[in-house]
């Protein structure tokens, strides 16, 4: 079935690439825990307010409770497939950081077919 759909859509933007993601994680039986933190634009106020209940600025768009040989769990930060070589955001590489630090497997995908790459590979306990 992800055959089918991975070949009929055609998948442009951060939006587009983490459904069709989120889509092949939810045919993955060796997972268990994904989740995708909420993203959006908001006002001053608002992201104020949200940081004052636990909204933490860096984190991973999913994160993945599956621990393999090797880490306790995976955390994918997607970006738009021509965002390869551009920079990341500070705050983004530090909260990588500190996740690897706590043996907590965090990396950049570009697109879909590289997150389900990094996954595979993750699952396989090649990372």
């Amino acid at each position: 079935m992800w055959q089918q759909m991975k070949h009929s859509k055609v998948t442009t933007n951060e939006y587009s690439e983490s459904k069709a993601f989120n889509d092949w994680l939810l045919w993955q039986p060796k997972l268990f825990g994904v989740h995708h933190v909420n993203e959006g634009k908001r006002s001053y106020a608002e992201g104020k307010r949200l940081k004052k209940i636990g909204m933490t600025a860096g984190l991973p768009d999913f994160q993945i409770f599956c621990a393999n040989e090797n880490w306790h769990g995976l955390f994918i930060e997607m970006k738009q497939k021509h965002k390869r070589n551009h920079k990341m955001p500070e705050h983004q590489v530090k909260f990588h950081e500190k996740l690897l630090a706590r043996k907590y497997y965090a990396t950049f995908a570009y697109g879909c077919d590289d997150a389900i790459h990094i996954t595979t590979q993750y699952l396989a306990n090649l990372i």
